[in-house]
């Protein structure tokens, strides 16, 4: 089981390492599925907890 803390800190590495994602869930034993799903939801949050558009 991973911990928040383990998700939270493979995500920032996708995000500031400049490497693929294929590449660092080989790192951690993973599958880039599983990276990108978190991914997702990640954008999905942050997303909804946007300020709305005053276009």
């Amino acid at each position: 089981m991973w911990t928040t803390e383990v998700k939270l800190r493979i995500l920032a590495e996708v995000e500031t390492s400049g490497s693929g994602v294929a590449e660092i869930a080989r790192r951690h034993d993973i599958l880039p599925q599983q990276i990108r799903k978190h991914l997702i939801g990640r954008l999905a949050v942050s997303a909804t907890n946007s300020p709305p558009c005053l276009c």
